[in-house]
C-alpha cells in the first residue's frame, strides 16, 4: 500500500536508518545523563558521554549492519540469523583477542568500545570510527535496495528439488525443513563459543603456577589441586551461560507454533485430518532437543578445547564433572522451554514475559555477586535452585522436582492448547 503511492523505493530503508539513529543516540543520551547523576567516584563529565556516546554509536553500527543483511536475505529470518552469526563473529574475535592479543581488538567492532577508555585516557577515535563505519554500512544497504527486486534478496534463493525427497513426508521434517539452517547456525555458533571460553583455561592454569611463592609453600600437587578447583569454578559459572543460550532456539521454536498459527502457515494443516496434540508434540519435541543438543554441544567445546589448552592435564575438567555439568543445568533448560508450551496454551501474546524471565535468571546468577542481589532475588528463577555444577555435585531429588514440575506445565499447556479458540489470519 505505501509502495503504491508517490513514495521513493528507499523510503523504507531511510525511515529505518532514521529510526535506528532516534532510538540508539536518544538511549546513548539517557546513558549520559544517567551517569553523570550517578556521581561516580573518578567518573568525569567527558568520560560520562563518551561511554553512552560510544554505547549508542556500538548498537546504531550493529543495526546498520543489520540493515544490510535485510538487503542481502529474502527471508527475516535468514536476515536474522546473518546479522546474529556476524555479531556473535565480533564478540568471539574481541574475546579471544582480549586474552592472547589485545592489539588485535582493533579488528572486532565490539573491541572499539573497549578502546574509548572514557576515564583514563579519553579516546574519541573509536566513536568516529563507529560512525564512519555504520554510513559505510548504510550506504551499502541503499545501493543493494536500488539494485534488488522487490520481495526477494541480493543473494537468490536456492532452486528446490524437481521432486520432493522421501524424508519431507511429516510435521516433523516440515518444521525442520524450514529451521534446518537456523538451527545449524545456532549449533556451530554455541560450540564456537564454548571453544572460545575454552581457550582461557591455560591462563586461569597459569595464575597460580606462575607464583614461585605459592609453589614452595604448598607444593606441587596443592597447586594442581587449587588450579583444578580453580577451573571448575570458573565453568560453573559459564554452565549457566551456555543453558541460557541454549534456551533462545528451543524456547523460539515452541512459541513459533503460535506465530505461525496467526500467520496462517497452519491453515492447511488444521484443514486436514491432524491433531493439535500433534503439532504441539512435534514443535516442542523438536524444541526441546534443539536446547539440549545446543547445550551438550557448547559445554563439550569449552570443556575439549580447555583441557586441550592445559600444560598439565590433570588440571583440567574429568568425565565425571563434565556429566555433572551436563545433567545438573538440563531440568533448567527444559523448564523454560516448557514455559513456552504454557504461554502458548493459556497466553500466546505474553510470550514476552518468558524472555524477560530468562534474562532476570541469567543476569541474576551471572551478575547476583556484583550487583549485590541477596540470597533470595536469586532463588526467583529455575537457575537458583539447583546447586552450581560441576562444582557441586547434581542435586537429584531436585533434578526429580524440576523435571516432574516442567512435566506438570507441560500437560496444563497442552490441556489448553488443544482447547482454546484458533488466532488464525
Amino acid at each position: 500500500m505505501v509502495r503504491a503511492h508517490a513514495v521513493g523505493p528507499l523510503a523504507p530503508l531511510t525511515a529505518a536508518i532514521n529510526e535506528l539513529t532516534l532510538v540508539n543516540f536518544g538511549l546513548g543520551i539517557l546513558y549520559a545523563v544517567g551517569l553523570d547523576l550517578a556521581s561516580m567516584p573518578g567518573a568525569t563529565v567527558s568520560g560520562n558521554w563518551l561511554i553512552g556516546l560510544g554505547l549508542a554509536a556500538t548498537g546504531w553500527l550493529f543495526g546498520m549492519l543489520g540493515l544490510v543483511t535485510s538487503q542481502l536475505a529474502d527471508h527475516a529470518a535468514s536476515a536474522t540469523g546473518m546479522a546474529y552469526a556476524l555479531f556473535g563473529l565480533s564478540y568471539l574475535v574481541r574475546m579471544i583477542t582480549d586474552v592472547q592479543r589485545p592489539r588485535l581488538t582493533w579488528w572486532s567492532p565490539l573491541g572499539w568500545i573497549e578502546k574509548l577508555t572514557p576515564y583514563q585516557d579519553p579516546n574519541w577515535r573509536p566513536l568516529l570510527l563507529m560512525l564512519l563505519a555504520g554510513l559505510v554500512l548504510a550506504e551499502v544497504a541503499l545501493l543493494i535496495a536500488q539494485r534488488r527486486d522487490i520481495g526477494v534478496g541480493a543473494i537468490a534463493t536456492r532452486p528446490g528439488r524437481r521432486t520432493a525427497s522421501t524424508w519431507l513426508r511429516g510435521l516433523l521434517s516440515l518444521l525442520w525443513r524450514r529451521q534446518r539452517t537456523i538451527l545449524l547456525g545456532w549449533l556451530v555458533g554455541v560450540i564456537v563459543l564454548g571453544a572460545a571460553y575454552g581457550t582461557v583455561f591455560n591462563t586461569i592454569d597459569d595464575i597460580l603456577k606462575t607464583n614461585p611463592t605459592m609453589q614452595q609453600v604448598f607444593g606441587g600437587a596443592m597447586v594442581h589441586a587449587a588450579n583444578h578447583h580453580l577451573l571448575v569454578g570458573f565453568s560453573s559459572l559459564l554452565t549457566v551461560v551456555l543453558a541460557a543460550i541454549a534456551v533462545i532456539p528451543g524456547l523460539q521454536l515452541v512459541l513459533k507454533l503460535y506465530t505461525d498459527e496467526t500467520s496462517g502457515w497452519l491453515e492447511s494443516l488444521y484443514a486436514r485430518p491432524v491433531s493439535r496434540t500433534r503439532l504441539l508434540l512435534t514443535y516442542s519435541g523438536l524444541g526441546l532437543l534443539t536446547s539440549t543438543t545446543l547445550f551438550l554441544g557448547g559445554w563439550a567445546g569449552l570443556v575439549l578445547t580447555g583441557n586441550a589448552s592445559l600444560t598439565h592435564a590433570k588440571d583440567g575438567i574429568t568425565a565425571f564433572e563434565f556429566w555433572q555439568g551436563f545433567w545438573g543445568q538440563l531440568p533448567v533448560i527444559w523448564l523454560f522451554v516448557v514455559l513456552g508450551i504454557l504461554l502458548v496454551g493459556w497466553w500466546p501474546r505474553g510470550r514476552v514475559t518468558v524472555w524477560l524471565y530468562l534474562a532476570y535468571g541469567f543476569l541474576s546468577q551471572y551478575m547476583g555477586n556484583l550487583l549485590h542481589l541477596p540470597h533470595w532475588a536469586k532463588q526467583l528463577t529455575p537457575f537458583g535452585w539447583i546447586k552450581s555444577v560441576p562444582e557441586h555435585a547434581v542435586d537429584w531429588p531436585t533434578f526429580a522436582g524440576l523435571l516432574a514440575l516442567a512435566a506438570v506445565l507441560a500437560l496444563l499447556g497442552w490441556w489448553r492448547y488443544t482447547r482454546r479458540d484458533l488466532q488464525l489470519r
